[in-house]
């Protein structure tokens, strides 16, 4: 990330934008979400440090900005991801009926999101923002 963040400052990138919840995961050190699979290898799996606070710090440094990018709603992009995705976080979301399975017409590519019609499935959305909110 470092050498990254370099290369974007030496490139005359002044803003970055960084994904930190692509499929209610996280890439921070989240009290809802599970950690992201691509820092471990492992869904759930601590890395032990917070690329989030990382990568502010280091833009910062930089004199570059930082945005938070994420996903509200994916949960998993194929049947196979959704049965992986096992840890207790996971099983929570999966146990609380707010997943639904989205197939779109013509397509081949299988999608499970929470529900935006379900209020408790928003109330958490909203929690993971503002707990995201707080690294500002």
């Amino acid at each position: 990330m470092t050498t990254l963040l370099t290369n974007c400052k030496n490139y005359g990138i002044n803003t970055v934008f960084f994904q930190v919840r692509s499929m209610c995961d996280a890439m921070y050190a989240s009290s809802y979400e599970p950690w992201n699979v691509y820092l471990t290898g492992n869904r759930g799996g601590n890395p032990g440090w917070d690329p989030l606070a990382y990568c502010i710090e280091q833009c910062h440094a930089r004199g570059m900005q930082c945005y938070a990018w994420i996903n509200p709603f994916r949960f998993a992009s194929s049947e196979s991801a959704y049965n992986n995705y096992n840890t207790s976080r996971d099983q929570a979301l999966k146990n609380a009926g707010w997943l639904i399975h989205c197939a779109p017409t013509g397509g081949s590519n299988e999608t499970y999101i929470l529900n935006p019609a379900n209020a408790s499935a928003m109330y958490r959305i909203r929690n993971v923002c503002k707990e995201i909110a707080r690294y500002a």
